[in-house]
């Protein structure tokens, strides 16, 4: 396809200009790009703390961190990066940005709501980052109780209040997104012909949009007990069980849930650069629902025993077990689809690439941990560490990554260096991996995670994890900087560079109206 054949597709940035332009606007790119600028920066400081900690980890003592400020560092790296960079990157970006365009409508369902949701993102992160300045949070990322009552000395309320917007406001992008698939789409689009990235932001919508009120209603004990009015007295009191209940009843699924936008993603990517047509549709939709249930009703390996019944105690394990049926499904189409593919190995190709090798790693590292005998042993150590940032973190990365490069010449009409975007990709590869295997090894012999010191036996495998880290830290700052550089001097594009065949290609993005589309202009 040459450039003439497409017309401009980032008329959008020139439409109108100014500041006000951009923070009145309901046109769900420039949210989207909005959303974009916020989480990098969110997450620059997440992977800071990142940085920091694992210099405390190259010497057993710990002699670079008084214990109470690795505490803090802990917390903030938690804090940052699920709230405000997991639950919110792919549906908040490349959802708001692409899901209208894939289904044909101009617009979001609901514009301002989406606006809305930015701002309470906004202040939500400056929030947290202003505790961060006035005492910053000890409590652990999920502001562990008694931690979160009588041991801290940080000032929660601003935290507290942070997180509670970031939740809000990715509940209400979900909700958004949930009525525009089912209320927007192009007119004789069925069902059958919604595209399996709409259907992966669909069903990671939906989690946010009905788990939320949980969050909200464990949030708010904590704000009564920091008024005072209704104190979390015990770690085993009837408060304090019921806040675990319901934040693990949310945050369990919910931190899972953007895998299943990630699986959309990388779905687009494996069938466009195979030139294939995905092996069985149907099916990775229908597991794209599984996994959601399921993930859900297997929330309760995280809530104290003593919160809930022996039926929910007992079968919670084996709802985490089943979830491995319908990943191996996905795995299995996937593969499929690859056989007898024309490979273009692409820098969004090898994100691909590296998302399906770590989803397949943590979701095996995951039936360890659902097996109850070997699940005790195993669990508060550095092994459910690994296992989290394989399955979601590695997951959640690679994708967006992946999606970001694969769509960057439809949201900024311009290239970037694709050998070095390849390179790059390989260093995120290698860094993520040998960061986080050794700690697969460390927690089977018994390290437990979050701690400041460790035996010295330890050493080794906690010095190639903390270079690994550095490796990783390095591959995630160098796509932010020569996108940045793609974004003003970069070569123009008005094509489609991929020669994919979807929807959101073709045309140039549509400006808003209230009206709803009846043909992809």
């Amino acid at each position: 396809m040459n450039t003439s054949e497409v017309a401009d597709p980032h008329s959008y940035l020139r439409a109108r200009q100014g500041i006000w332009s951009w923070i009145l606007t309901t046109d769900h790119k420039r949210i989207a790009v909005l959303y974009l600028v916020s989480i990098t920066v969110f997450f620059v400081l997440g992977s800071a703390t990142t940085a920091l900690l694992r210099i405390e980890a190259l010497r057993p003592e710990g002699e670079v961190l008084l214990p109470e400020d690795f505490d803090r560092l802990f917390t903030l790296h938690g804090l940052f990066l699920v709230f405000f960079f997991l639950l919110p990157s792919l549906t908040a970006v490349l959802g708001n940005f692409l899901v209208p365009l894939m289904i044909g409508s101009r617009r979001l369902a609901f514009p301002r709501l989406s606006l809305t949701s930015w701002y309470l993102f906004l202040v939500g992160g400056l929030l947290l980052s202003w505790s961060t300045v006035h005492g910053a949070v000890d409590t652990g990322w999920t502001l562990s109780l008694p931690y979160s009552t009588h041991y801290t000395s940080a000032v929660l309320t601003p935290a507290i209040l942070g997180i509670l917007l970031a939740g809000v406001s990715a509940g209400l992008t979900g909700l958004n997104l949930v009525v525009t698939v089912h209320r927007r789409r192009v007119v004789g689009m069925t069902w059958s012909e919604v595209p399996v990235f709409v259907w992966g932001q669909y069903v990671n919508g939906l989690v946010l949009a009905l788990l939320t009120p949980l969050l909200v209603a464990a949030l708010v004990l904590l704000l009564r007990n920091e008024a005072g009015h209704s104190p979390l007295t015990s770690e085993l009191s009837g408060d304090a069980l019921m806040f675990r209940t319901l934040f693990w009843t949310y945050a369990h699924p919910v931190i899972h849930a953007p895998l299943l936008a990630g699986i959309g993603i990388t779905t687009k990517l494996l069938t466009t650069f195979s030139g294939r047509v995905l092996y069985d549709h149907r099916r990775v939709i229908i597991s794209l629902f599984i996994i959601a249930l399921l993930g859900t009703l297997s929330s309760g390996q995280e809530v104290p025993t003593e919160a809930q019944s022996t039926y929910t105690d007992t079968l919670s394990p084996v709802f985490a077990l089943l979830v491995a049926v319908p990943c191996a499904v996905i795995i299995v189409d996937w593969i499929a689809t690859l056989h007898r593919g024309s490979l273009r190995f692409t820098a969004p190709m090898l994100y691909a690439y590296a998302f399906l090798g770590l989803f397949t790693i943590g979701g095996a590292s995951g039936l360890f941990l659902a097996a109850t005998p070997l699940g005790s042993h195993l669990r508060g150590t550095t092994f459910g560490v690994a296992h989290l940032h394989y399955f979601v973190v590695g997951g959640v990365v690679t994708a967006f990554l992946g999606g970001l490069h694969f769509w960057w010449p439809k949201i900024t009409g311009r290239l970037y260096s694709e050998t070095l975007a390849r390179a790059v990709a390989v260093v995120v590869f290698l860094g993520f991996n040998t960061t986080f295997l050794p700690q697969f090894l460390l927690g089977y012999q018994g390290k437990p995670s979050r701690t400041h010191a460790y035996p010295e036996e330890f050493q080794v495998l906690e010095v190639l994890s903390s270079a690994g880290a550095m490796i990783l830290v390095a591959g995630l700052v160098l796509p932010a900087l020569y996108l940045t550089w793609s974004f003003f001097w970069g070569p123009r594009v008005t094509a489609n560079p991929w020669q994919d065949r979807g929807r959101e290609w073709f045309g140039p993005s549509p400006p808003n109206d209230n009206s709803r589309c009846s043909a992809y202009e």
